[in-house]
């Protein structure tokens, strides 16, 4: 069995899925976390641009046999801004990573325009995260009948 870690981004991008029972074949790199805990020994992560560096990029095959959602506490690190805090992952089974709780931040609202000429007003806001605010990093795949191979373009 090999464990794969996938961003959130790395799926959102395209609108993916990933399923236990699927097969699947994705380009990977390797990882390498500060995170510990239930994240240790997790060697490989899942990127599509990998491929842009072929020397260390990998192409991962084998059929998933879990899928756990990874949500992390964030912290403020000079320099780097909001990063994952150590010790602070939380892993949930899941059939598939469509089923991932989202967390819900709170949104900063911008002070509201003046009407235009027909007298509409707009307004803009974002989502405010803070340092302790929950995140979803991405997800813990699990692989059977694995395969590593080195990227072939």
């Amino acid at each position: 069995m090999l464990r794969v870690l996938c961003s959130e981004t790395e799926l959102a991008e395209e609108g993916e899925t990933i399923a236990v029972g699927q097969r699947l074949r994705r380009t990977a790199a390797r990882y390498g976390s500060a995170l510990g805990g239930e994240l240790a020994g997790v060697d490989w992560w899942f990127d599509r641009y990998a491929e842009g560096n072929p020397a260390s990029a990998v192409t991962i095959s084998g059929v998933v046999a879990s899928v756990h959602s990874v949500h992390v506490r964030l912290m403020l690190e000079p320099g780097r801004g909001l990063v994952p805090r150590p010790g602070s992952t939380t892993l949930t089974p899941l059939t598939s990573t469509a089923d991932a709780r989202q967390p819900v931040q709170e949104v900063q609202w911008g002070p509201p325009t003046a009407p235009d000429e027909h007298g509409d007003v707009h307004q803009g806001g974002w989502q405010s995260v803070q340092p302790g605010d929950e995140s979803l990093m991405g997800w813990l795949i699990l692989l059977d009948g694995e395969e590593i191979a080195p990227f072939v373009e």
